[in-house]
């Protein structure tokens, strides 16, 4: 039976993508932990760190098959998307962290590159 972490990174491998990422990378990520962060109550420097403190610690893993940097984007994903789940549980009626609106902050992006 094939193991079913062999097509996951390890981490060792997740180090080197780390190191490797180019400024461009570091760039996209920033953006996306900021576009994440705009529903979620974790600011988009935590997100990120927390990020990649999961996929270092195994606790989220990327496969093989995808690009590093798309994988940590997916990671920050679900963990804003978890922390919004607990926010409305919480019954709270403004689940928005800022003023800005993720339509409008999405387009700056977009118009950016």
């Amino acid at each position: 039976m094939p193991d079913s972490n062999s097509d996951k990174m390890n981490r060792a491998e997740i180090e080197d993508q780390l190191n490797g990422l180019t400024i461009d990378d570091r760039l996209r990520l920033g953006e996306s932990s900021r576009f994440l962060s705009l529903k979620c109550r974790i600011e988009p420097d935590d997100l990120l760190q927390e990020a990649v403190l999961k996929v270092l610690s195994g606790e989220r893993t990327i496969p093989r098959n995808v690009k590093f940097a798309v994988g940590l984007v997916n990671v920050m994903r679900s963990l804003a998307s978890n922390d919004r789940k607990s926010w409305k549980r919480q019954g709270d009626g403004n689940r928005t962290r800022t003023t800005v609106d993720a339509d409008e902050y999405a387009g700056t992006i977009r118009e950016d590159k």
